[in-house]
């Protein structure tokens, strides 16, 4: 669809790597709306003014996606409003108006966004009582990544109240993407592109014993989760500091472990998810910016567990170092990425900040529409774009695993044992982690 881009005041710009590559993927999802509770005489005016502040402050909260010449581009609008309408779920007893209110989130849930038209977020209130209110809003995945979920309530916060206001940015996302364009063809791109040329050669395909198919839609996607204890949680914690690595990089070698002893391939390789806000301007930036990165590991010779997070860590901050060149746009620019197999499981660890800020006058807190949070559960139900998806998320001194998977290669028993051998293995090297890999607890050989 051709969008005029005639009018002077309509700002046109390229599309970002991430928005290129969830274009021309057809990957172009609505996460599933965030929603918190707000405890408190709200101003209904206020909120929405606030509300529009933070859509003045950020282009891509403005940006919808047209044709100019052939080309999809970034439509920036110079300005737009979005509304908070007030859904009134306020009679009968309290289990009633909640129920009342997560059936009016799950159908937030199911809508569909037009990206040739802005915005391409939606927001609104819940009113429980005069006092309780639960604010949602629901945005397209080609204009904001997880991260920005932090961005957007801090601006609303600061925005809400007498004094509120927001300052400007330091630049824009349409800024970002032709900044990008512009390190593409630079010296530092070639080199990120001789670091993965050389990291990913012959870079094997991992495949996890599955089950017989029984005829399911291969795209169907099906979601598990499971809660490592304190205890768990506490042990890995010590090995990570004690080898002087992050947790994200103990739970990716334990996973990696897992895959090991399932594929009994020494060479492992795993997709990961990284931030990608190396840079100081991008950092109050609403926008989508998270890329996916290989993080491939020689796990031969039996060593001790030590000395395989020792090796995660090694190629892990590889990736962080050259993480400005994803995996999909490696594949794309090199002989050698062409001819890769894809990676077929992500393992990405969420430590995205869940900390509310504080409203002028109100209680904040979270509010979940089904087992776990929504921002837990965000982008887990459209994975069938992996054979395993698995997300690790802080939930206070505790770890939540969640698992999408494709229901036509894997039985849930089958994830209830890898949920098992991954909280035995953790186990276990939280208490030794001089343990070597042929050690470790794996149940039933998965074949």
């Amino acid at each position: 669809m051709s969008l005029s881009l005639s009018t002077s005041l309509i700002k046109s710009a390229p599309l970002s790597i991430e928005q290129e590559h969830q274009y021309l993927a057809k990957f172009v999802p609505t996460i599933p709306p965030m929603a918190v509770r707000l405890r408190g005489l709200l101003d209904c005016r206020a909120f929405e003014h606030a509300a529009q502040l933070v859509v003045s402050r950020h282009e891509v909260l403005r940006t919808c996606f047209g044709e100019e010449e052939g080309e999809i581009r970034q439509v920036v609008l110079p300005e737009i409003l979005l509304p908070v309408p007030v859904t009134d779920c306020s009679l009968g007893s309290e289990p009633e108006r909640l129920l009342r209110a997560r059936v009016a989130l799950l159908g937030e849930a199911s809508y569909r966004f037009d990206i040739t038209r802005a915005p391409l977020v939606r927001a609104g209130l819940i009113r429980l009582a005069a006092d309780d209110h639960i604010f949602h809003f629901t945005i397209h995945h080609i204009v904001s990544d997880l991260w920005s979920f932090k961005l957007f309530f801090r601006d609303l916060a600061n925005a809400y109240g007498p004094f509120g206001r927001l300052g400007p940015l330091p630049m824009q996302y349409s800024d970002y993407a032709l900044w990008q364009k512009e390190w593409m063809s630079s010296a530092k791109c070639a080199r990120h592109l001789r670091y993965w040329s050389a990291t990913l050669k012959n870079m094997p395909q991992v495949d996890l014993p599955a089950d017989p198919s029984d005829g399911t839609d291969s795209r169907q996607a099906a979601v598990k989760s499971c809660v490592f204890s304190t205890q768990i949680t506490e042990g890995l914690n010590r090995v990570a500091r004690s080898e002087v690595a992050t947790l994200f990089m103990t739970l990716m070698t334990v996973f990696q472990v897992l895959v090991l002893r399932y594929t009994e391939q020494n060479d492992v390789v795993v997709s990961s998810l990284f931030a990608n806000r190396g840079r100081v301007e991008l950092e109050p930036l609403i926008g989508v910016f998270a890329t996916r990165l290989a993080i491939r590991t020689d796990l031969s010779g039996d060593p001790p567990f030590r000395e395989a997070l020792r090796r995660v860590q090694e190629t892990t901050w590889g990736a962080y170092e050259h993480q400005q060149l994803s995996l999909w746009q490696f594949r794309r620019m090199s002989a050698e990425g062409a001819a890769l197999a894809a990676s077929k499981l992500i393992f990405s660890f969420q430590d995205v900040p869940v900390h509310l800020p504080g409203f002028h006058g109100l209680e904040v807190e979270r509010f979940e529409c089904t087992g776990m949070s929504m921002f837990q559960e965000s982008g887990m139900d459209w994975t069938g774009r992996y054979d395993q998806e698995w997300q690790v998320w802080k939930e206070d001194s505790q770890l939540r695993l969640i698992v999408s998977f494709r229901a036509d290669l894997f039985r849930p028993e089958r994830i209830d044992r890898m949920f098992e051998d991954m909280r035995r293995i953790s186990e276990v090297v939280g208490q030794n982690p001089s343990v070597r890999l042929s050690q470790l607890p794996v149940g039933e050989k998965c074949s």
